[in-house]
């Protein structure tokens, strides 16, 4: 298998409208590139698990039992990815049209106009 150019994290507490509403946007936009994207839930048990795995069956979901925080829920990803960039994905950050991209071991953060 071929190493994904990007892995697309995403962290969820209470908010599987948010997620829907990221997924559904990532895979209308994401064109050709190579990607892997990753769902942590916090412990909400919102059904976030339940939709993804029926209508994004693509995305790895991982369940966390327990609320990590936001750090420590990207860490749990971070050690599942396998991309070359990872892009980390927050609700206060979607409002604000902001993304945290990593390389290695720096950490930049992407802001986009609204379109």
């Amino acid at each position: 298998m071929n190493t994904p150019n990007l892995s697309i994290i995403i962290i969820n507490w209470r908010s599987q409208a948010f997620v829907r509403d990221c997924l559904t946007s990532i895979c209308a936009n994401i064109g050709s590139l190579t990607h892997e994207i990753l769902v942590v839930d916090n412990a909400s048990f919102d059904g976030c698990d339940e939709m993804v795995r029926s209508e994004f069956p693509h995305v790895l979901f991982i369940q966390s039992e327990h609320n990590l925080g936001f750090a420590a829920a990207n860490n749990l990803a971070f050690a599942c990815s396998s991309g070359r960039v990872d892009s980390l994905h927050a609700r206060a950050a979607a409002r604000r049209r902001t993304a945290f991209v990593t390389t290695g071991n720096r950490a930049a953060r992407w802001h986009h106009a609204a379109r």
